[in-house]
């Protein structure tokens, strides 16, 4: 069973990058024209995460149906091992940003107008430069559901 995972693994976080990453809805496609970055968390401390938004961009290049599928915080274990911990502390600045995203319209192969469904967004929460890599080369959970 641990041979099996170890080999499934890696494909599930590839798998996860790559739609993080991806700007193209199967032939839709479009252009990041403006992004806006969250204001950190009013008296919350120095606590550091990450949250990941979901949206559509509708034909004019607007977002629209926001929402917060993940957010997590760091957190030390006993031996001050770092390991994230979900957390509501970036859900309402996150959902505030995804807002003011603007997309070129997107456009099919053909030309035509189309809409991108569930594009993803990951947002970093940061205080402390010593976990800036950490946060950033974390992939989030193994798998996430777009559909709640």
């Amino acid at each position: 069973m641990k041979k099996i995972l170890l080999v499934f693994l890696p494909l599930i976080f590839i798998s996860y990058s790559a739609l993080l990453n991806s700007s193209d809805a199967e032939d839709c496609s479009t252009k990041k024209l403006q992004q806006m970055r969250p204001t950190y968390p009013l008296g919350i401390g120095s606590i550091e995460g990450y949250s990941i938004v979901s949206y559509d961009i509708i034909e004019n290049g607007d977002v629209n149906n926001i929402k917060v599928i993940d957010s997590q915080c760091v957190q030390f274990d006993e031996n001050e091992e770092i390991y994230f911990k979900k957390c509501p502390f970036f859900k309402n600045v996150s959902m505030g940003a995804a807002m003011y995203f603007k997309y070129t319209p997107p456009k099919d192969t053909n030309g035509n107008a189309c809409l991108i469904k569930d594009k993803l967004h990951k947002y970093n929460f940061q205080r402390m430069r010593s976990f800036h890599e950490y946060i950033d080369s974390y992939d989030g959970p193994e798998s996430i559901d777009t559909k709640k």
